[in-house]
């Protein structure tokens, strides 16, 4: 039932927790309990995350507005529309943008490593056309097929026509 799922899974996790101190550990990592502020790394780890967290937190406060909007405009299953076609919009966007960016990350590090920027620049502006090249049709194609795309991954159960025509058009505008 639900408990045993909840439970299975919190067990999972403290066993991964378990295991993880000892591995530190082993490769010779030692916590310290605080940071510097002067230390020159976080300094740099922190301007670099900033536009990320800024954009995080920008795409959260969408995500509210969106579904503040949808509770308001379509109070019946809206918000349940608005949820599916997202995954639907992840799942392209994320299957290809973590494709290339598992791919290109560690020779980017290995170039950064040994100072070799040009060719980081040079990895990251292929990435990004690659990525480019990749997202544009799939984009054209998910807005072409919004509709067949949304009937094969959900039309079933409760999931009717005009559930699947509300979550095709909001799959066709994202």
């Amino acid at each position: 039932s639900l408990w045993l799922l909840a439970y299975g899974v919190l067990f999972a996790h403290g066993i991964q927790y378990f295991f993880f101190p000892r591995a530190l550990r082993k490769v010779g990592y030692r916590h310290r309990p605080f940071m510097d502020p002067r230390d020159p790394y976080l300094r740099e780890s922190l301007a670099i995350a900033l536009p990320a967290m800024i954009s995080i937190v920008v795409n959260d406060i969408s995500i509210i507005v969106d579904k503040a909007v949808a509770t308001t405009v379509a109070a019946a299953g809206g918000v349940s529309a608005l949820d599916y076609a997202a995954k639907l919009y992840d799942l392209i966007q994320g299957i290809v943008i973590v494709s290339i960016v598992t791919a290109a990350f560690p020779k980017m590090t290995a170039l950064s490593r040994e100072k070799k920027i040009g060719a980081v620049k040079k990895i990251s502006a292929r990435s990004i056309t690659a990525g480019l090249l990749l997202i544009i049709p799939a984009v054209f194609g998910l807005m072409a097929f919004s509709v067949p795309v949304v009937r094969v991954f959900y039309e079933r159960g409760a999931f009717t026509p005009q559930s699947t025509a509300m979550t095709a058009g909001i799959l066709f505008y994202y």
